[in-house]
């Protein structure tokens, strides 16, 4: 599936989404912008890539030199040190958000109002395929 559109910001935005396997990179985020780049990818490519549970690298550049690894504040990692990175630490931090949700009275996740306004995404970008003219939401 390909998107595109412009943001309210003006920025141009190309979404592409793809099933099934391949021999390349299995998951990649990338965002170009005027004054750099920036792109999320996984640590090994050669292996299955899973939005939720694998491990990324985070690359950066700017005035046209090459992208080159960021390093994460230890700030992001929400997770005792001694947790194995991976399926385990994905675990544990969602189990750390849960728990500070409820101690602070907040949703932790997503709730029914945000799932109305991507539904609501979808209709459109739906209609737009079905019809072959531009949206504006």
């Amino acid at each position: 599936m390909l998107i595109s559109g412009v943001l309210q910001s003006g920025a141009v935005a190309s979404v592409h989404l793809k099933g099934g396997t391949s021999n390349g990179t299995g998951f990649m985020f990338e965002i170009h912008g005027t004054d750099g780049d920036l792109a999320i990818v996984p640590i090994d490519p050669r292996k299955a890539t899973y939005i939720q549970v694998s491990e990324f690298i985070v690359r950066g550049a700017q005035a046209g030199k090459p992208l080159a690894d960021l390093s994460i504040p230890e700030s992001y990692r929400r997770v005792p040190p001694a947790v194995a990175t991976g399926l385990p630490s994905n675990v544990a931090q969602l189990y750390m958000r849960m728990a500070e949700g409820i101690r602070e009275g907040k949703s932790a996740s997503p709730d029914f109002d945000v799932a109305v306004k991507r539904h609501r995404l979808l209709d459109v970008i739906q209609n737009a395929s079905d019809t072959g003219v531009r949206q504006i939401l």
